[in-house]
């Protein structure tokens, strides 16, 4: 943080004279600072994003020069912007006291995000529909489905905000935690308001395979063949000259969007490979430092591995609804085919999806023939071209790293979370590992609830 720090000082030293809020001398307001907000969040830059929004919030409400909150802006809870400010000088928009919730919440500080999501349920529902669709989703990220579902009762319950996008969500949180009939429910619901949504239809189809329903899984199948059989009978000749750009505008938005989402989520994830890959780098380095006893080597480890653990927990793969489900597949079909293939193209990732269709053909075929299953392929062994084994070992040396940087309720918390993880679920010695260091861990700060809990298991 103290790269900002000398940036708020620089700015300070530069207006001097700005000690009325910001937006009265025509300058920072608070719609810039959801802003900066939103694209921390997008960064997954959830610390800095909490620094950022309180800081910047001093300024426009002309508390700049309150430094005496600085040093604590990560560790006090929000105290400073807590409900008990609601009104007054420190009021902060309601905007951005979820986005101050979602940042905690996504760090896994869920009493102090409560304080600030909770005021969220005194709002109207349809006025403030994208408020409680961004806090659903980030229930949804940290495996709370239960927490997200209720939201979205509520989006459903109010006629503005009953559309099939909620529908789509909720069906999607209710196969998350095991509720296949409700699932279903919702998926027909968005067909029904959509017959040509072909996405949807496949994703039921899957639904219904994991129910059993071999018959109605083959429909869903057909009914996509069938949709595409009538589009491309529907669609105008191309000619056999013509420019990208003429043929751009013939595509569908719809289609052209799907494209445009799967090309980002493509250089998304070879962005977070290449990051990775710097990082364990890195920490392989560092590691020969910690044996020396350098301080400052176990205050960089943990803020290389920060952001790797933070990428790993919001992995929703690793966290589904089902927690004694064991780790199968990723869930785009994407990043499946970048963890096999990490030099993969768009044409790889659409070859993917090819394969998985016809996989799913194959199965259901089998099975309404009463044939034995062929074996799926084996799940991936990687994440972010990084070994599950090399991810293992980084979050053991992350705990040891912060109990000697004096956060060992941060590495309790944060083993805890790898312990959950359907990656290790059926790894005993894995689970052993983690349980004994945090054991330790506990029995070094006499935590003796901890203690008790974990020498139980």
């Amino acid at each position: 943080s103290g790269k900002y720090d000398a940036e708020w000082a620089a700015h300070f030293a530069e207006y001097p004279e700005r000690t009325v809020p910001m937006e009265d001398l025509g300058g920072y307001g608070y719609s810039d600072l959801n802003m900066l907000a939103e694209l921390r969040l997008l960064r997954r830059e959830y610390d800095i994003g909490i620094a950022e929004v309180k800081r910047g919030a001093r300024f426009v409400q002309g508390r700049g020069r309150e430094t005496i909150w600085e040093s604590a802006e990560l560790d006090d809870m929000d105290a400073e912007y807590s409900t008990e400010h609601d009104s007054g000088e420190r009021a902060l928009p309601v905007e951005l006291r979820i986005k101050l919730g979602q940042f905690r919440l996504l760090l896994g500080h869920e009493e102090a995000a409560k304080q600030h999501i909770d005021i969220l349920y005194t709002l109207d529902v349809a006025m403030y529909e994208d408020l409680y669709t961004d806090v659903a989703e980030a229930y949804t990220d940290v495996g709370h489905g239960e927490l997200a579902i209720e939201i979205y009762k509520l989006l459903v319950a109010c006629e503005a905000t009953n559309q099939p996008a909620v529908w789509e969500r909720l069906a999607k949180c209710y196969r998350e935690q095991g509720d296949l009939e409700s699932a279903c429910k919702y998926a027909q619901d968005v067909i029904e308001a959509d017959a040509s949504d072909m996405d949807m239809r496949m994703w039921l189809g899957e639904v219904y395979e994991e129910m059993g329903n071999v018959d109605m899984a083959f429909q869903m199948i057909s009914d996509v063949e069938a949709i595409q059989q009538r589009e491309r009978a529907e669609a105008p000749p191309v000619p056999a000259q013509v420019d990208e750009a003429t043929l751009a505008r013939r595509q569908s938005a719809y289609v052209a969007r799907r494209r445009r989402n799967a090309e980002e989520e493509r250089r998304r994830c070879l962005s977070a490979m290449r990051a990775a890959d710097v990082a364990f780098r890195k920490l392989d380095l560092l590691r020969l430092r910690l044996g020396e006893g350098d301080q400052s080597a176990v205050e960089e480890f943990c803020h290389v591995a920060q952001p790797l653990y933070s990428d790993w927990r919001h992995s929703r793969a690793f966290y589904s609804g089902n927690r004694h489900r064991p780790f199968q597949r990723y869930r785009t079909a994407i990043q499946m085919s970048l963890e096999n293939d990490s030099q993969g193209t768009s044409d790889d990732a659409v070859s993917a999806v090819q394969r998985q269709v016809d996989r799913m053909k194959e199965r259901l075929s089998r099975q309404q023939q009463a044939e034995e299953p062929r074996d799926e392929p084996p799940p991936p062994t990687t994440f972010r071209g990084i070994a599950f084994t090399r991810w293992f070992d980084m979050f053991l040396h992350y705990g040891k790293c912060l109990v000697l940087s004096g956060d060992a309720g941060g590495a309790l918390d944060m083993l805890d979370m790898v312990f959950q993880a359907n990656v290790f679920i059926y790894d005993t010695a894995c689970k052993r590992m983690l349980k004994l260091m945090m054991l330790a861990i506990a029995v070094r700060i006499e935590d003796v609830d901890r203690v008790y809990e974990l020498a139980r298991w």
